[in-house]
């Protein structure tokens, strides 16, 4: 499987990562994270539906249970944005592209982007690169744009 798209290997730094993200959960280290950070870093980067399928039974045959996970719901604070279980900090200070009017209330965003949000959100928080990789309109542009609003930071988008 993960042909469509290839190369795309899991390697020892995913393995690290995994664990990296497990120990920063609070230390509670069980089978509902272990789950939801095996679709961030190794689910949500396969390109199609029959090799999502491949990777989850794989999951469930080592560890026993659903890797499935619910679309995660992204609150808004004055403080704070939490997509899922992924806190970031809201930007609000007047340095920082002080002309730019914040974010006041929660954004009306597909739910279907919520997933991948997490995942993007909890790159930032870990402070690793995120490649973002899909179809023209898919929504790409529209997460990072959503996310960054919410955090009361600008971003420039480039069209390539």
């Amino acid at each position: 499987y993960g042909q469509h798209g290839s190369p795309w290997e899991f390697n020892l730094r995913d393995i690290f990562r995994w664990c990296q993200l497990l120990k920063s959960d609070k230390g509670q280290i069980n089978l509902k994270c272990a789950a939801k950070y095996a679709d961030m870093l190794y689910t949500q980067r396969l390109r199609t539906d029959h090799d999502r399928l491949l990777i989850e039974e794989r999951f469930r045959s080592h560890f026993g249970s659903e890797s499935n996970q619910p679309n995660p719901k992204l609150e808004v604070t004055p403080n704070y944005v939490l997509v899922g279980t992924t806190l970031l900090e809201r930007f609000s200070g007047t340095a920082h592209w002080s002309d730019i009017p914040t974010q006041g209330s929660e954004p009306d965003i597909s739910q279907a982007l919520l997933r991948p949000m997490e995942a993007v959100a909890c790159c930032i928080r870990m402070n690793w690169p995120c490649l973002l990789v899909g179809p023209s309109s898919s929504g790409k542009t529209v997460l990072l744009k959503t996310l960054a609003d919410n955090c009361n930071i600008h971003i420039e988008t480039l069209a390539m």
